[in-house]
């Protein structure tokens, strides 16, 4: 009687714990926390990136390769410096809507001008440059003659305020500028002014069309100088990646923000493209990247990023194993005489239904026992909890079984048997992998469950031998297994079907466990009063 409900639990916690392991598992591997330079996935998976590495001559040539342009101009191109470039690089609108100004003056000048250049030279807008604290000739001849808004793309560090007020007095001025190179360059992407026509306007709610980033270091003004066509040729905008080899925190968050969603296929939604320019972007910041962009299932966003129902389910999952583990140590410690099939199923019970199960374990064993001189041990306990110790007592090896059953299918694949009788009509349903799964769940927990511990809980109540008792045993274990599947299986349906964002998830994701343990613990709620009858008539033992 000891052995077998033994090797039954065994089996239904080593199921549960590979399944759990392998999600684990699955996650580890693309977690954006690997260590720099790690090997695995996170290293090789960049088929949302276009590395443009080498020097600023090499990114020449991958940039006039990527988008057919004559290398010859792209090498004259090259020797200009960055302000020339900027200009050379822009066709400007006959009629321009807004004008884009630029610092000039300091070291740190060309980085905070790039997200700038970028966008002028996707947009055709005309650039003029601005000085700390005066506004040259030509900007102001320039801005004069045009009459449109002016965007000033600079800090106050690098273009005062004086300036600003002194552009207002012949044209309109919006200063957007970040606090650092990567925010200023992910502000400047963010921003739209649709009166205007300025600014990408990439916002995280924005998702439906194809983005194109170019990313670089602001060591590596140079390279990503020399990409500027990229913006004009794949409306690429410019963020900035870290000196160090690593992803700002602005660029991270933005990034991340991008990633598109879908519900049923990634086809649902547009691809993100990074084109990373120059060598000091390290390979673990390139993978991390090119994840965050991967498109992923709608809420949970991919196998590292956690929706909601996700979060609360890891919780009600947690909650559940130190259930599991509180049953199992407090009843060979202080609970010697109960059964050790029935401790059993009330670790199961309590790993299934987390804190309740508890809850109702401690219930059912707080009260004196009946029969102290018996060998089949009986406690004093109100009907209610007759009921609730009933129902755990084929719960707690049912619904672990129809969950592991349910494992192993989604692990091989759903069985299909469509024929040209199903393929019309309300016939179809018989024939899909989610009934056909359900139906299994179901036979298979009932003639597992019934010899290996309901035939000998039987034997053991009624103090007959097994054989006696089979028969007896199995309409109970069918008729307690129909009582939990009633909640079970419908909450089941609703949760991987209906509920879950991602649609019948796999059994590698933490929502298909999530999925199943809720609707098990409200198979056992829907199964406690049901159980009531069958311990009334003496069918199943509400005193163990």
């Amino acid at each position: 009687m000891t052995r077998a409900p033994a090797i039954l639990a065994m089996t239904l916690a080593g199921v549960a714990a590979i399944g759990l392991l392998l999600v684990l598992e699955e996650n580890v591997q693309v977690a954006p926390w690997a260590e720099h330079g790690a090997e695995g996935r996170l290293h090789f998976q960049t088929k949302n990136a276009n590395r443009l590495g080498g020097s600023a001559a090499d990114v020449r040539r991958a940039v006039a390769r990527a988008i057919y342009l004559d290398s010859t101009a792209l090498e004259r191109f090259a020797a200009l410096d960055w302000r020339e470039r900027i200009r050379a690089g822009i066709e400007v609108d006959a009629r321009p809507r807004h004008v884009v100004a630029l610092p000039d003056e300091g070291e740190e000048a060309a980085a905070w001008a790039l997200p700038g250049a970028y966008w002028a030279a996707f947009a055709g807008s005309p650039v003029v440059f601005l000085g700390r604290e005066t506004v040259p000739d030509d900007a102001l001849d320039s801005i004069r003659r045009l009459g449109v808004p002016v965007y000033v793309l600079a800090p106050e560090t690098l273009v005062s305020e004086r300036v600003a007020e002194e552009i207002a007095r012949l044209a309109p001025v919006r200063r957007i500028a970040g606090d650092d190179l990567a925010e200023h360059a992910v502000r400047i992407t963010e921003y739209r002014d649709a009166a205007t026509d300025f600014g990408w306007g990439r916002e995280h709610e924005d998702l439906p069309t194809v983005f194109h980033f170019v990313i670089a270091a602001p060591a590596d003004v140079d390279a990503a100088y020399s990409a500027l066509p990229l913006a004009q040729a794949v409306a690429g905008a410019f963020l900035f990646a870290g000196d160090d080899g690593g992803v700002p925190g602005p660029t991270d968050r933005y990034l991340w923000s991008q990633r598109g969603d879908w519900f049923v296929t990634p086809s649902e939604t547009s691809f993100r493209h990074l084109w990373l320019v120059g060598d000091r972007v390290s390979y673990a910041s390139q993978g991390r990247l090119d994840l965050a962009v991967e498109k992923g299932p709608y809420l949970s966003k991919g196998p590292v990023a956690l929706g909601p129902l996700e979060a609360l389910g890891i919780v009600f999952l947690a909650l559940g194993i130190a259930g599991f583990g509180f049953v199992l140590l407090h009843g060979a410690r202080l609970l010697p005489d109960v059964p050790p099939a029935m401790r059993i199923a009330w670790a199961f019970t309590a790993l299934l239904v987390p804190v309740g199960g508890v809850v109702l374990y401690l219930a059912a064993y707080r009260r004196p026992r009946l029969n102290p001189d018996e060998d089949t041990p009986k406690w004093l306990r109100p009907p209610a909890v007759q009921a609730a110790a009933a129902t755990a007592m084929g719960f707690g090896y049912g619904a672990p079984l129809m969950i592991a059953i349910g494992y192993l299918f989604v692990y091989y694949g759903f069985p299909l048997a469509f024929g040209e009788w199903a393929m019309d009509g309300a016939e179809f349903v018989l024939g899909a992998g989610m009934p056909i799964m359900m139906a299994a769940m179901y036979v298979g927990a009932v003639l597992l469950a019934w010899p290996f511990v309901q035939t000998g809980m039987q034997a053991m109540m009624l103090g007959a031998p097994r054989r006696e008792v089979a028969g007896r045993a199995l309409g109970v274990t069918a008729l307690s297994m129909v009582a939990v599947s009633l909640g079970m299986m419908s909450v089941g349906w609703f949760m991987l079907m209906e509920r879950d964002p991602m649609m019948m998830p796999h059994e590698d994701e933490i929502l298909w466990f999530v999925s199943l343990w809720l609707a098990a613990a409200v198979g056992y709620l829907v199964a406690w009063p049901l159980n009531w009858p069958i311990v009334r008539t003496r069918l199943k033992p509400g005193t163990m």
